[in-house]
């Protein structure tokens, strides 16, 4: 029986060591695991060269039966491509005949039927087990670094200078082996454990990235032949790729935290606004590749900014664009960036005006910068009105507090009938490990009631059936502005003006072309009200808007948000797909009747030609 510390190394290796997949072994073993669970051998096995492409691809083939993916303009070509490449391997004709040919998901069979030999032996070697997968999930945690725990190659992975997040995929890549962790694998392995499928499980966890099981076919991604790790056997690259694929894919990772690419590409990029504008633990791998003394010295500095700020940033001006400009006059008789964007030069002033870094909070610049500031969003807000007139003239259903509620009705519903489906729910519990099934059961007796009593309440509420898209700002912003900063730094002139002149836009809704159409999120553009802001504990973000999934209604994922300090002229929207300059971000929003998600896509709804129609540019 080898020893732990063999084990250890073994299993170690197999999580992060680089070497190539000995595909035919792995496939001998999928057809074990299929036969020990009484399936049908699968006729056909896909592989794919990373684990984006192959996680991908499993999504796809089980669309039907989770609802439609949203398909984010990062995300948009991957997907085209997969389909190709399904429809292609299959030899059929058309997207449409692939899921039939492959056929639904086995993975639930081949769960139940590695978890029921676990259950037959005796108490003892149950308890054997539990402990050994609680070691070696300890184990799992000191090799993959920090990212979202127990991660390991679920780590989010780098694609074209992103972080790309693989949705659930994410967390379950290599650490789920047809329904089995990997860590109650390694204990079956140190144990000893024969009885199939559990030596065909961790045959195929030798030999691949990941797989999953359907039942015509398996797909399956190649193992990494390529990484380097740190003393600790982490992925840790400073230099260049951590981790690749055989098509060359690569993963960028310090200390087994995923990391975006250009921040080892592009060093000279590398600022303190890329590392603020992230959560930890990304935020807390940039710090460490930036260098820890060098990042608190240069954030001391960068706080000290607004000890010059011009008196004007700490007046209440009025939300009347025109009465403001003339209070910038009278402070500052020149307004020459200001005439010359009244004069059309709109992009290229914003631009001066960015390079001006801090100085813009500063005299003689602010009356300046503050001017083009009030005029853009002054004309921000004149489009916004005029998009909401013509949406409503499209019988566009705004969201409202009573739509919101009858939404939440209806989820609740839903989550109350799946939390109560026993057959649905036994089938779940058969894919989990013992101790995560005992904390999900008692996690659902706990909130079953809770949901039930807020059904109850919101049934017999109240619905606001008012249209309030666009909102007027508060009489005391600017005194909440000053708040925010003094607390977290300084706003970026574009967010602070914002929030002065146009107040608050929302134009989430409904409608059967403009925004979930033939897959497409429309990310219909939101800027909330700066009173709902969380100001984060990590990163000093503010949200500006929640992600384009969770505007439709799907889980969502990270928000759309401003990194705080930020003393210059315009922000980068960090969370938001393009991550754009926030004002950026409003003209590409205009440039698509206010559904950004659009950009990029094919046969984008006719109705956006009419939205967009004589808007103001800015």
């Amino acid at each position: 029986m080898p020893s732990l510390e063999e084990i250890e190394v073994r299993w170690q290796d197999i999580l992060t060591a680089p070497y190539p997949s000995d595909r035919s072994a792995a496939e001998d073993g999928i057809r074990r695991v299929y036969r020990a669970a009484g399936v049908r051998e699968p006729h056909q096995f896909l592989w794919f060269e990373n684990p984006r492409d192959a996680s991908v691809a499993a999504e796809l083939l089980t669309e039907s039966e989770t609802g439609e993916i949203p398909a984010s303009p990062s995300r948009l070509e991957c997907i085209r491509a997969t389909r190709e490449k399904l429809i292609q391997a299959t030899g059929v004709e058309r997207w449409e005949a692939v899921r039939p040919w492959i056929g639904c998901s086995v993975s639930g069979e081949l769960a139940k039927a590695a978890w029921s030999v676990l259950h037959r032996y005796p108490q003892r070697n149950q308890a054997e087990i539990k402990t050994m997968t609680e070691r070696f999930y300890q184990y799992a945690l000191r090799w993959m670094g920090s990212h979202h725990g127990i991660v390991g190659k679920g780590v989010a992975l780098s694609l074209g200078g992103e972080v790309f997040n693989l949705d659930d995929g994410m967390v379950t890549l290599q650490l789920v082996q047809g329904g089995v962790d990997i860590c109650t694998l390694a204990s079956c392995d140190y144990l000893g454990l024969q009885d199939e499928p559990i030596p065909s499980l961790i045959a195929v966890a030798r030999n691949c990235f990941n797989w999953w099981a359907f039942e015509g076919a398996a797909v399956i991604c190649a193992r990494h032949v390529g990484a380097a790790r740190d003393d600790q056997s982490r992925w840790h690259n400073a230099t260049g790729p951590a981790v690749e694929f055989p098509d060359g894919w690569s993963v960028y990772a310090v200390a087994g935290d995923a990391i975006p690419a250009h921040w080892v590409q592009e060093p000279a990029n590398f600022t303190i606004a890329e590392i603020q504008g992230r959560h930890d633990p990304l935020r807390q791998a940039g710090i460490s590749l930036y260098g820890r003394e060098r990042f608190a010295c240069d954030l001391r500095e960068w706080r000290k900014c607004i000890r010059e700020d011009s008196p004007l940033l700490r007046e209440d001006l009025p939300a009347d664009a025109r009465t403001r400009i003339a209070r910038f006059r009278q402070y500052q008789a020149s307004l020459p960036l200001y005439d010359r964007y009244l004069a059309g030069d709109h992009v290229e002033v914003w631009r001066e005006l960015q390079h001006l870094g801090a100085e813009v909070r500063h005299d003689p610049y602010t009356g300046d910068a503050l001017a083009v500031a009030t005029e853009t969003m002054a004309r921000v807000a004149s489009n916004a009105q005029t998009l909401i007139e013509r949406l409503v003239d499209l019988a566009y259903e705004f969201e409202t507090e009573g739509a919101a509620t009858d939404e939440e009705v209806l989820q609740l519903e839903e989550s109350l009938r799946r939390m109560n489906d026993e057959d649905r729910t036994r089938r779940m519990y058969a894919r989990m490990a013992p101790a995560a099934r005992e904390s999900m059961e008692a996690l659902r007796r706990e909130n079953v009631p809770k949901l039930e009593k807020r059904l109850r309440e919101l049934k017999a509420s109240a619905r606001n059936r008012d249209i309030r898209a666009l909102n007027a700002p508060s009489a005391d912003i600017g005194k909440q502005i000053r708040e925010v900063e003094e607390r977290l730094g300084p706003l970026p002139l574009s967010l602070r003006t914002f929030w002065e002149v146009v107040g608050d836009l929302n134009l989430r809704g409904n409608h059967s072309s403009l925004n979930k159409y033939e897959g497409v999120v429309g990310d219909p553009l939101v800027v909330n009200p700066m009173i709902t802001f969380g100001m984060l504990p990590t990163g000093d973000r503010l949200e500006i808007s929640e992600d384009a999934c969770f505007k439709a209604r799907y889980s969502g994922g990270e928000s759309y948000s401003i990194a705080l300090p930020s003393p210059s002229m315009d922000a980068r929207l960090w969370g938001e797909p393009h991550e754009l300059m926030f004002v950026d971000y409003l003209r590409l929003a205009f440039r698509f009747g206010g559904f950004p998600g659009w950009d990029g896509k094919p046969r984008p709804p006719k109705e956006i030609s009419g939205l967009t129609k004589g808007l103001l540019a800015f």
